[in-house]
């Protein structure tokens, strides 16, 4: 969820970087517009938050899981 930030101050740290990068070929030339910019960060950050809600839900199930063989061992 942080990768945004990074890549935002990646491309906007120096004015000679961000020269740099928008003057190369397609996808990054496209770095200095707006439009394109707003679609990559909402993106990556919607990536990162089915990531964790994903990483969150299997470790939820991998708990109860857990507990429910250790509970078997009680009876």
């Amino acid at each position: 969820m942080a990768s945004p930030v990074a890549l935002y101050l990646f491309i906007h740290g120096e004015a000679e970087r961000k020269s740099w990068i928008i003057s190369g070929p397609e996808p990054f030339s496209d770095f200095a517009g707006g439009p394109y910019q707003l679609r990559m960060y909402v993106g990556l950050f919607a990536a990162g938050v089915i990531l964790l809600a994903g990483g969150l839900i299997a470790g939820y199930f991998k708990r109860r899981a857990a507990r429910r063989r250790h509970g078997a061992w009680l009876v």
